[in-house]
């Protein structure tokens, strides 16, 4: 029952005391009632305020009436002292003090909610189930205030793409909660930043706080939100598309979008004013689109916390923003500070591509699998990656990590996998100089991993990996190491550890300049191959490799001592034939000999001790004595040395 003005006069009359009871009563449930309104869900937000305004008019006006009640012959002081205990059994010293205390809880409530407004307050602009009118308008109204948009928990369709501007709030309650989304055929964007269509591919002349740009978005934020493109339903259409800097987006996930999901732009960055400084804040999910997951194309030198994307390509796998180019999940143009990286699950092309024009990327922790290639550097990009995770490369010409730029690429936590299912790209392949890598290269120990390991084809670098598990794919042959394919290979340093291939390492082409630390593990019973190729470049090259052949060693630094070898007392030529252990076939000119006496004898002089012959098993020596020693049965060593 509603309490008015006309209860209030009749409590006057002879039955004051049942009156004043029932109004008491009712103020209590009027209270309550308020209370209990105020305190449901943020979707209800706006109606909460609504019915505390309303209850606060109600109350002063009983209040004005109250004060002027006196108790009549009739009114029990009891019940008058009951009136003056609240719901949580707290005691007023009047009944004045208790509405105080009622106005001033009403009073916080109405604060707490003055930096919102819920798209609930538009519910009248919904037409059927659109509600672009309600939401857009709300975006408006809050324009040039300090307010946010609130959209509550639920699913909300829209049939036009929204319009976001400069400091534009738009919140959610959880991005598994709250949920905008394209209605069937709407065929638009879900959210566009406001003129992008005249901003797109220009830079900003002046302070963005000139008045001549106060229209250039900036200091928006997208938050605790969902948004779905509906592509089973949609053939065009992006995602969040924007043009701006300085702006959030937190907790936001993207899916099932015709086109691009999210493609953020801006021109170069000038900095006049503080507010001019680009930093930008991205933690964004990205699931099921229909081109890429991602085209970051700026603003530059900002951070991307996380990026968590998979699923690219689900309409086409030829890229309709880039010429020529396969849909990669994630492609970056404006370097920037990257936090996770994960990308996962692309028919076509490549995890992540980062590219540009003097573009600077560091990254902290960079995921790619289940795509056609990890992790592609185009020239003009620069790479500073603290540790790169690779594996389930579905492509049999993408290498998991591909490197073509000569601006700098290091990743000293490089982890590449290579599975059974796997196609047979290279795992890492590296086309240009100024790089540096650590880490492994490992394949399925029982068996199944195809492709080349590292293929080095450039200069000036360095390259330390474990590389095991690489096998042939039936007559086609595949190494843990390739160097020196394009004979351009200068003052690199090249360490490996190298087991389980079928092929260890393939040297095509002599270098200069470059150290090689390379060990190999390998059985040729089982038809495995170590070492193949080109040998040392004589003093151009320094190596120190190890090879284990199931328990047959051989190394680049070899010495030997054939012991008792030489008769010091005739003047015949004798032939000495002994294997060797040297890692290939020496030329002659590397082998060095020795004679080694511990005779003391002084009555003999060698005329030559001459290397004729070296194959990969065997180094044949002549020896010639000008003189032979008087005393029979005095035996020399031969020392020899192949380096």
């Amino acid at each position: 029952m509603k309490l008015t003005f006309e209860r209030l006069t009749n409590w006057l009359g002879l039955q004051g005391q049942r009156i004043l009871n029932q109004f008491i009563s009712d103020v209590e449930n009027n209270f309550k009632e308020t209370l209990s309104s105020t305190y449901k869900s943020q979707s209800d937000a706006s109606s909460a305020v609504s019915t505390a305004n309303n209850a606060k008019t109600k109350a002063d006006n009983v209040q004005a009436q109250v004060n002027a009640l006196v108790v009549g012959s009739n009114t029990s002081p009891a019940e008058t002292v009951q009136a003056r205990v609240d719901e949580n059994g707290t005691t007023f010293t009047n009944l004045k003090a208790l509405l105080d205390d009622k106005g001033v809880k009403i009073n916080k409530l109405l604060k707490k909610n003055e930096w919102f407004v819920s798209i609930y307050e538009y519910v009248d602009l919904v037409v059927g189930n659109d509600w672009y009118f309600a939401i857009q308008q709300a975006i408006n109204d809050t324009k040039g205030t300090k307010k946010a948009v609130l959209v509550p928990y639920g699913r909300f369709g829209k049939s036009k793409e929204l319009t976001i501007y400069r400091y534009t709030k738009l919140f959610g309650i959880g991005k598994d909660l709250s949920e905008i989304y394209n209605l069937n055929g709407s065929n638009c964007d879900i959210i566009k930043t406001y003129k992008f269509d005249t901003y797109t591919g220009t830079t900003i002349t002046g302070s963005t706080e000139d008045a001549a740009n106060f229209d250039v978005p900036i200091g928006f934020e997208i938050r605790d939100l969902a948004l779905d493109g509906n592509f089973a339903n949609n053939t065009s259409g992006y995602g969040l598309r924007i043009y701006g800097k300085h702006y959030l987006i937190d907790n936001v996930i993207i899916k099932r979008v015709p086109d691009v999901s999210f493609y953020s732009e801006y021109g170069n960055n000038y900095i006049y004013k503080a507010e001019d400084t680009p930093e930008t804040f991205i933690n964004l999910e990205v699931h099921e689109s229909g081109g890429e997951n991602v085209i970051f194309n700026g603003p530059s030198d900002i951070s991307i916390t996380r990026l968590y994307c998979g699923w690219a390509g689900k309409k086409y796998g030829d890229s309709k923003y880039f010429v020529g180019e396969k849909v990669h999940s994630v492609t970056f143009l404006k370097g920037a500070e990257l936090g996770e990286l994960h990308a996962f699950e692309n028919e076509y092309g490549y995890a992540f591509r980062f590219a540009g024009s003097s573009t600077r990327y560091h990254a902290d922790l960079t995921i790619g699998e289940s795509a056609h290639g990890s992790v592609r550097q185009d020239q003009g990009a620069s790479l500073n990656a603290s540790k790169i995770r690779s594996h389930s490369n579905r492509s049999n010409v993408n290498p998991n990590i591909l490197i073509n730029s000569d601006l700098g690429s290091i990743c000293t936590g490089l982890d590449i996998r290579r599975y059974a299912t796997d196609g047979t790209a290279p795992c890492l392949q590296i086309n240009k100089e100024n790089y540096h890598f650590e880490g492994f290269i490992l394949g399925n120990a029982s068996g199944g991993s195809k492709g080349n390991g590292a293929v080095v084809n450039t200069h000036h670098g360095k390259l330390d990996v474990d590389i095991r598990y690489l096998h042939n794919d039936g007559t086609t042959q595949y190494y843990g190491l390739i160097t020196n394919q394009t004979g351009v290979f200068k003052r690199n340093h090249i360490t490996a550890r190298i087991q389980g291939c079928d092929n260890a390492w393939y040297n095509a082409n002599k270098g200069i300049g470059s150290t090689y630390n390379i060990a190999m593990n390998f059985n040729s019973a089982n038809g495995n191959t170590g070492f193949t190729g080109q040998p040392k470049n004589t003093h151009l090259e320094t190596w120190n490799i190890h090879s284990d052949n199931n328990g047959e060693y051989r190394s680049t630094d070899y010495t030997r001592l054939v012991a008792n070898s030489i008769n010091l007392a005739t003047t015949n030529e004798q032939t000495l034939t002994f294997a060797h252990y040297y890692l290939y076939a020496p030329t002659l000119d590397q082998v060095q000999t020795q004679l080694v006496d511990t005779t003391a004898l002084t009555d003999y002089e060698v005329a030559y001790i001459k290397v004729v012959s070296a194959d990969a098993t065997n180094v044949t020596v002549k020896v010639k004595l000008k003189t032979a020693s008087v005393t029979t049965g005095q035996w020399a060593s031969l020392r020899v040395g192949i380096r």
